[in-house]
């Protein structure tokens, strides 16, 4: 029957719309991803080479106030957990801070966040460059997802992506890694 032939083929049309439709949204998508993640990468290079410029080295030797902290308490810490570590022993107590005191429950130190890791293979210098980059890239990707999720057009996601990452939480914790790495993540813990 003609009728029956021209409604299947009138449904194939139809399904062969649908999947062209699905793949160029998927497509959409993956590209405002990619466009975040390039960006995120541009605010995190930006930072990357601020962070690895020779005034790091009057920064250590002037300590003013706001990187007092991270030359005095967390290199220190990263320096004697990781080395504990690399010896093959657990720091679970740290006899050289006041009279002694617990090492591996504290926050700061971050010994059991997988992402610290990298002081293991790196000098904790390097490791805090590269995990500060790292962060930052992270910032902008899930804070350009959250927007994505809200509802934010390609470029309002990659704004917000940009945004976050280049803000003064983020920034502003750059010499306190502790708090870096948490306002990293906040996006996506609002995302999930």
């Amino acid at each position: 029957d003609m009728g029956n032939l021209s409604d299947q083929q009138d449904g194939g049309v139809k399904c062969a719309r649908e999947v062209r439709t699905r793949t160029g949204d998927t497509l959409k998508r993956a590209g405002s991803v990619l466009l975040l993640v390039v960006a995120a990468l541009l605010v995190a290079m930006v930072w990357f080479s601020a962070a690895t410029q020779p005034f790091n080295v009057q920064l250590e030797r002037e300590r003013p106030p706001h990187v007092y902290d991270f030359f005095s308490y967390y290199r220190p810490n990263a320096e004697y957990a990781f080395t504990r570590l690399r010896q093959g022993d657990l720091p679970l107590w740290n006899p050289s801070q006041g009279l002694g005191g617990p090492f591996l429950a504290t926050l700061q130190t971050g010994v059991l966040y997988p992402p610290n890791w990298l002081h293991l293979t790196l000098p904790p210098q390097r490791a805090f460059v590269w995990l500060a980059f790292a962060h930052v890239a992270l910032a902008a990707v899930l804070a350009g997802l959250l927007a994505r999720s809200l509802g934010a057009t390609t470029l309002g996601s990659v704004t917000a992506g940009l945004l976050y990452s280049a803000s003064l939480p983020l920034w502003g914790s750059v010499w306190t890694p502790p708090m870096l790495y948490t306002a990293a993540w906040v996006p996506g813990l609002l995302l999930a």
